[in-house]
């Protein structure tokens, strides 16, 4: 809320890059396959809250609040960009189903 980030996004991502923060690089905390640039290494975070607060202000600030995976994956992800958008169609594909959940989850009114 703080940056006016839609939070699937963020959790997509997640859900694409280490299986829901089930499979990253040891030590790093780092569940969305973030990197300091184009062939830089594996960002390293002290814990899951860092983690979560310095991508969402990067995802935020740095892809001006955009939350459509296809208009911020040439930058995110640009081999899959160049492949077929399987990146953008995955994380969309996982922000579909949060949604699906939440509507399963509201109590009849």
């Amino acid at each position: 809320d703080k940056y006016g980030l839609d939070w699937r996004i963020v959790v997509a991502i997640s859900g694409v890059e280490s299986r829901f923060c089930r499979i990253y690089p040891a030590g790093t905390y780092n569940g969305w396959g973030w990197k300091g640039g184009p062939g830089g290494a594996w960002q390293e975070f002290g814990s899951w809250e860092n983690g979560i607060k310095h991508l969402t202000a990067r995802l935020a600030l740095g892809y001006n609040r955009l939350n459509d995976p296809y208009i911020i994956e040439p930058v995110y992800c640009p081999p899959c960009a160049a492949s077929g958008h399987n990146w953008a169609r995955a994380v969309s594909g996982f922000m579909w189903q949060l949604d699906q959940q939440l509507e399963k989850s509201k109590l009849p009114q």
